[in-house]
């Protein structure tokens, strides 16, 4: 559980290193909410792959954005090593190799040329995955079986409602509306700014990971909120983004700083202040003594230790 812990909140530096190629308020909102977000504050209570796999898949992000700034194969292969640690962590993690693949296709001066940077991508997370899961190759009889035995837990079944409205609900009931409305300006923000520019790589490769992820979500059959944890990293610098960038477009209108400064301020606490209240309410609650807990308590301090024995060993 403690490393878990770890993962987690390790996942809120790269979250903000990612964010600063905005801009510093940028990326104090993205840390702010990401250390707040009521689905990333529970996992890391539990021992979960979703926590781990998402601070490798938001690894993958910073160091395709670091390649894209020196546009070499090598610094390309570093995130290609982080998409297949994810991968290794978690089969779906793998789908993040697509963040460096589609950033090796936009970065025009990679050097030595764009096809050697990307098997060099594909090269490093094989590496990678097979550093880190060495039985899939040492194993693989066992590794075979017990990939088609996870598979049969996806086979096609009915469901109580699509699972992309589930995961909707569950996104949207975590962040509450207002970080939500500003996670939707950042996305279509960005779709402007992945065509026309300025930083078309850094928007487009923002935009697209949890677009495919949340389609891959969408056709599956098992359908847990904690499968949206890789995800958040990108939501809440989109959210980030939608607030700072979007209030910062009213300099078109010259409206003078010190509004803008105060409207950004203010969509800043309306978006921190409702997951924050969420994820305290949480900690409080697993905080409390379970009655299991006071029960075994008082058995141990107030029934005489011979009978307790006997209790507890009826109990087992």
């Amino acid at each position: 559980r403690a490393v878990t812990a770890l993962f987690g909140t390790a996942t809120v530096l790269p979250v903000y290193r990612v964010a600063m190629r905005w801009g510093a308020r940028h990326a104090a909102l993205a840390a702010g909410l990401m250390a707040v977000m009521p689905l990333h504050v529970r996992a890391p209570h539990y021992v979960l792959t979703d926590v781990p796999v998402t601070f490798f898949v938001t690894l993958t992000l910073l160091l395709t954005l670091n390649a894209h700034e020196r546009e070499r194969a090598a610094s390309f292969a570093w995130a290609g090593a982080a998409a297949g640690l994810a991968a290794a962590t978690k089969y779906p993690g793998g789908l993040s190799i697509v963040v460096p693949l589609i950033a090796v296709w936009m970065t025009l001066g990679t050097k030595p040329s764009r096809l050697i940077a990307s098997l060099a991508v594909v090269g490093s997370a094989a590496a990678a995955f097979l550093v880190a899961a060495p039985f899939t190759i040492l194993d693989l009889p066992a590794f075979l079986n017990g990939y088609a035995h996870l598979a049969g837990y996806y086979t096609p079944k009915r469901l109580a409602e699509p699972a992309w409205l589930t995961y909707y609900k569950h996104l949207s009931r975590s962040m509450e509306w207002p970080a939500f409305l500003l996670l939707l300006g950042g996305l279509g923000l960005g779709a402007v700014r992945a065509v026309r520019g300025p930083g078309r790589v850094r928007w487009t490769v923002t935009i697209a990971f949890p677009l495919l992820y949340f389609y891959f979500l969408s056709g599956q059959t098992l359908v847990f909120g904690r499968y949206l944890l890789p995800l958040l990293p990108f939501v809440c610098v989109l959210a980030a983004v939608g607030t700072v960038s979007g209030v910062s477009l009213l300099r078109r209108f010259d409206i003078p700083r010190a509004p803008r400064t105060a409207v950004i301020a203010a969509l800043t606490a309306a978006a921190l202040l409702p997951p924050a209240w969420q994820s305290l309410g949480f900690i409080r609650t697993i905080a409390r003594t379970s009655t299991v807990e006071q029960a075994h308590n008082w058995i141990l301090s107030d029934i005489p230790k011979g009978a307790s024995i006997v209790i507890e060993t009826q109990a087992l």
